[in-house]
């Protein structure tokens, strides 16, 4: 469904901005999918998806 829709599979590090600093998320590569802008494209896989953390869970 989520293909169907133009999402596809993140295939690079997925990272989060938390207080300690950057920290990877491994456990969730591999399981984050995305979907471009109109008129945008994703980023490439060597660049890291660092998201900003909040209070609670980051995914």
């Amino acid at each position: 469904m989520d293909r169907a829709r133009g999402r596809r599979v993140r295939e690079g590090r997925i990272e989060v901005l938390a207080p300690e600093g950057i920290v990877r998320l491994a456990d969730e590569e591999g399981a984050v999918f995305l979907r471009a802008a109109a008129g945008r494209v994703l980023p490439g896989a060597a660049d890291p998806l660092v998201f900003d953390r909040r209070d609670g869970d980051v995914m």
